[in-house]
C-alpha cells in the first residue's frame, strides 16, 4: 500500500541531491513548494477527482489520516476538486510532498497547497468559511412557556427538568438536559433541579451502556444579559475514546487559538464546587465525564477570560465531534434535518430512554 511518510523521505532525499548537484544546497535557491510561502497555510487543494467522483469527506480523512491529523475535509458539490485542512501547516507541507500524484481507487489525485482567499475563486482557492444565516428566533429557545417553541423535539418533562433532543443532534442519542424555569447557569438552578439532573445522569450513563459507550456532559455558560437559559448538552461517546479526552481537549483548544487550562474539580450534586472554583469568573465551560468503574464523575472546568480569544460556543461539540470521528458536524448548524426527520428521531429516542427514566 500508499506510504505516505517514506514518499515523503524519499522527497527530501531526492529534492537534497538535486540541490547538492546545482550546487546551491544551503542557499537562497532552496526548492520551496508552491503555495509553501505562506507560514500559516494548512490546507491542500485536491485536483482531478472529477465532478462524479464518488468520494466522501470520511474516505479522504482516513487516506489522508497516516500523514498527520486531519481537521476538515471539504467537497464542494458539483465541483471536480475538494479540500483537506490539516492541524498544522508542517503535516499540509509534507501532504504535498509525499502524496501529489498519489492513487486513491481510480483516480490520481493532484495536490497543492490552496490559496489564501483575496478575490479568486477557482481551482487552489481556499474555501470560504461556512457562512450560517442568523436564526428569526427572538424568543428565548428553551422556555416551555414560548408559543413557539418546538414541542417535536421534547422527549420528556420533569418536575424541574425536561429532556430534548438539540436542534441539529451531533447522533440520534444526543440530548440536553433543560431547567424548566429561564434561569442563566447551573448557579442558579435550585436543589430540586439539581437532583434531578444527577438522576437524569445516572440514567443517560445506563442507557448509553448498552451501546456501549458513555455520556460526556457540559455546560457553556455565556454572559447575555438575561437571555442565556441554562442547558446541559449529553452526548453518548465511545467508551473506548475516554483515554484520548485530554488529547482532544487541547487539540481543540489549540485550533481555535485559545491557550485554555481545564482544571479538575470535585464532584457535587449541587453548584458549591462549581461555584468555590471559579471564585467570581461568571463565563465557563463545565464538562462531567464518567469515570473507569463507576462512581461520581470526573468534572472539569475552563473559566473563560474576560479579555482575549475564547472558546466558541459549540466548542463541548468540537470535542464530541472529534471522539466520535464526526469533526465535519461540529457545528450544529451544518446538522439541522427537517422537522418530520426531528420529529421521528426524538420519538425514537423517547421510547429507548424512557425505562430508564422511570
Amino acid at each position: 500500500g500508499f506510504d505516505p511518510r517514506a514518499a515523503a523521505a524519499a522527497w527530501a532525499r531526492d529534492t537534497n541531491s538535486r540541490m547538492v548537484a546545482r550546487g546551491d544546497a544551503g542557499g537562497a535557491r532552496k526548492r520551496r513548494l508552491p503555495g509553501a510561502d505562506d507560514p500559516n497555510n494548512a490546507t491542500v487543494f485536491i485536483g482531478n477527482i472529477g465532478e462524479n467522483h464518488g468520494l466522501t469527506p470520511a474516505a479522504l480523512e482516513g487516506f489522508f489520516a497516516p500523514i498527520g491529523t486531519v481537521e476538515e475535509v471539504r467537497l464542494p458539490k458539483g465541483k471536480p476538486f475538494g479540500f483537506v485542512r490539516f492541524s498544522t501547516p508542517a503535516t499540509a507541507q509534507m501532504c504535498v510532498a509525499s502524496m501529489n500524484n498519489a492513487t486513491l481507487g481510480r483516480l490520481t489525485l493532484k495536490l497543492s497547497f490552496a490559496k489564501s482567499s483575496g478575490g479568486g475563486g477557482g481551482p487552489g482557492a481556499e474555501p470560504k468559511k461556512p457562512r450560517y444565516p442568523r436564526d428569526a428566533r427572538t424568543k428565548c429557545w428553551f422556555c416551555l412557556a414560548n408559543p413557539e417553541l418546538e414541542t417535536h423535539l421534547i422527549a420528556h418533562v420533569g418536575e424541574e427538568v425536561y429532556i430534548a433532543s438539540p436542534k441539529g443532534a451531533l447522533t440520534p442519542l444526543h440530548c440536553l438536559l433543560v431547567p424548566i424555569e429561564h434561569t442563566g447557569s447551573l448557579l442558579e438552578l435550585t436543589a430540586g433541579a439539581h437532583a434531578e439532573i444527577a438522576k437524569y445522569r445516572l440514567a443517560m450513563t445506563k442507557f448509553y451502556a448498552t451501546k456501549n459507550m458513555v455520556p460526556m456532559i457540559w455546560e457553556r455558560c455565556q454572559n447575555t444579559a438575561g437571555t442565556h437559559h441554562a442547558h446541559l448538552q449529553c452526548l453518548p461517546v465511545p467508551v473506548s475514546s475516554m483515554p484520548r479526552l485530554a488529547e482532544v481537549l487541547q487539540r481543540a483548544a489549540d485550533a481555535h487559538g485559545v491557550s485554555a487550562r481545564f482544571e479538575e474539580i470535585p464532584y457535587k450534586e449541587d453548584a458549591s464546587a462549581l461555584r468555590e472554583a471559579l471564585g467570581g469568573a461568571t463565563e465557563y465551560l463545565y464538562m462531567q465525564v464518567p469515570t473507569p468503574g463507576g462512581g461520581d464523575p470526573m468534572c472539569m472546568l475552563h473559566k473563560v477570560p474576560a479579555e482575549g480569544r475564547r472558546l466558541p460556543m459549540h466548542f463541548g461539540r468540537v470535542v464530541g465531534a472529534d471522539l466520535l470521528g464526526m469533526r465535519g458536524r461540529a457545528h450544529w448548524k451544518s446538522c439541522v434535518v427537517p422537522q418530520a426527520e426531528e420529529e421521528a428521531t426524538t420519538n425514537a429516542f423517547r421510547d429507548a430512554v424512557s425505562p430508564y427514566l422511570a
